[in-house]
């Protein structure tokens, strides 16, 4: 049987039908733990059995659990305990989940450290007074024995002992054959004349699918060559994404300078295809596409929300006023006009600010296990 000094449980509420740059993620830190003769168990959602990165993760021999994350809350402390005597796990790296029942479990693991990061924000920019408190409460006043992680700076507000750590580039994907834009553009139909904007919506009131729509609909009934492509959801298909903007624009849906593409594992490809990458959000923690698209030197646009404002510190981003459709119609013209210059220099200077190899490094020091 294999002898391991230490155990880490990545335990993981993540059901995306693609393994993204998150699972990416966890595969750098995995990688830099090996130097230390550490295991890393993958505790992912019931639901992801079947999911094609979930079969690679076993593939390449990865440990693999699956964990109830919808059960009661009791029904979920026992098992994670289960878990964690299972593997002597040495750390509880817990991502997208339930706050106080880790915290209560803390208490009595003191042998485990217990990590939270904290990546999203469904707040859309706005928190009653009773969301603002639970947020006070499990932010600020509970945290005892878990270490806190943000990727946003925002949420510091809550308690300034937390950790603030922007997420990092990470390239591979699970498994992903990779496809090029222009053949993407081409199946879709867009030549090259065509602007393409791109926008993530999977969360469409909260990635501001409506603005985004009226924004682009304005500028292509002013004559621009202009096209929308909006990435859908898991949950939230094309036929509910063309609700959503039937219900929410003055729009059918339907229009021709719109179309509708699936999540892919192959998010690059979209990236590449497009002109332009727009992040129209009412609330982020940290925007993943807007990182991916700065990586490849690409034009993006982008609400001035709090979650998004490092992405202001490269001139290929051009930032709008939240909520506001004329000032989004601005930043993409605007962006438009500054597409044939060169952006090489941004690519590599997000390259090297958001190197996931330094950041992986981080993550484990804050584990206590400095390399």
């Amino acid at each position: 049987m294999d002898s391991f000094d230490s155990t880490i449980l990545f335990l993981c509420d993540y059901k995306s039908n693609y393994s993204g740059n998150f699972i990416a993620s966890l595969l750098a830190i995995e990688t830099h733990l090996k130097k230390k003769n550490a295991r890393c168990v993958y505790v992912l959602p019931t639901e992801c059995q079947e999911r094609p990165w979930t079969q690679e993760l076993l593939r390449l021999g990865k440990r693999v659990e699956y964990y109830d994350f919808g059960g009661n809350r009791i029904q979920k402390i026992a098992e994670l305990n289960r878990l964690i005597d299972r593997y002597h796990a040495t750390v509880v790296h817990a991502h997208f989940c339930y706050v106080v029942g880790l915290e209560a479990l803390s208490v009595f693991k003191r042998k485990t450290r217990f990590i939270i990061h904290v990546h999203s924000d469904f707040s859309g920019g706005k928190s009653s007074l009773k969301q603002a408190l639970l947020r006070r409460i499990i932010y600020g006043w509970l945290p005892s024995k878990c270490k806190f992680v943000f990727v946003s700076p925002s949420f510091l507000k809550y308690n300034r002992k937390m950790i603030h750590l922007p997420n990092a580039l990470a390239t591979i994907r699970l498994p992903c054959a990779h496809k090029s834009g222009d053949f993407l553009r081409r199946e879709l139909g867009i030549d090259h004349d065509t602007i393409l904007v791109e926008l993530f919506g999977w969360s469409p009131y909260i990635k501001g699918v409506d603005i985004a729509y009226n924004a682009v609909g304005k500028l292509a009934k002013e004559g621009y060559p202009i096209k929308l492509m909006i990435i859908c959801g898991r949950k939230v298909t094309k036929t509910e994404m063309i609700e959503y903007v039937r219900s929410n624009t003055q729009y059918s849906g339907d229009e021709d300078f719109a179309c509708y593409v699936e999540p892919i594992e192959d998010v690059f490809c979209y990236h590449e295809a497009a002109d332009i990458c727009l992040s129209a959000s009412r609330s982020e923690t940290f925007s993943y596409a807007l990182l991916e698209a700065l990586s490849l030197g690409k034009r993006c646009v982008s609400s001035n929300i709090p979650g998004v404002q490092w992405s202001f510190r490269y001139e290929s981003t051009v930032p709008f006023a939240n909520e506001s459709v004329d000032d989004c119609c601005e930043a993409i013209q605007k962006a438009i006009r500054e597409l044939p210059s060169a952006s090489t220099d941004t690519a590599n200077r997000v390259k090297a600010e958001y190197n996931i190899d330094a950041w992986a490094q981080r993550i484990i020091e804050i584990y206590g296990m400095e390399e």
